[in-house]
């Protein structure tokens, strides 16, 4: 079971080296980035989930030019359910590590809503961060959607 989530930049990730524990990563890029993060593995590293999305809130959405533009790239309820399907596959991993560009908005963003779902608490995530709005809801969204039926 997860005990414990990093947030990191694409930069410390591909910097680090993986974590010693059983560990699952979301890997998250901008729609157009000429590469994948080149993230270190290890035997402990049981998966690294890959998404692609636009850092653009529900806020910035309200533009039309930039929803006509970018809505089929930004966080989906697909996206949600595919981060959500990795927690609960991977029962043995200890750690979820998340990042994303800068490891501000998007990937913190996945952090408290997980944190707010395995422990009750997001807090953190919101004093030291700025998570997308948008990430957050709809992963929360989702998990309470599956657990309603």
């Amino acid at each position: 079971m997860i005990k414990n989530l990093y947030v990191y930049s694409r930069q410390v990730i591909e910097a680090i080296q993986p974590h010693d524990v059983p560990h699952v990563v979301v890997s998250i890029t901008t729609p157009g980035d000429p590469a994948l993060a080149n993230i270190k593995t290890n035997e402990h590293t049981l998966k690294i989930l890959r998404l692609s999305f636009h850092d653009l809130d529900d806020a910035a959405m309200q533009h039309v030019e930039i929803k006509d533009q970018y809505e089929a790239q930004c966080f989906s309820p697909t996206h949600a359910r595919q981060i959500l399907a990795l927690v609960k596959t991977y029962t043995e991993a200890q750690r979820l590590i998340v990042h994303c560009d800068a490891g501000w908005s998007r990937s913190p963003a996945v952090a408290a809503a997980l944190s707010k779902i395995l422990t009750g608490d997001d807090s953190h995530y919101f004093k030291r961060y700025s998570p997308n709005m948008r990430v957050y809801c709809t992963i929360l969204n989702e998990h309470y959607t599956e657990h309603a039926s």
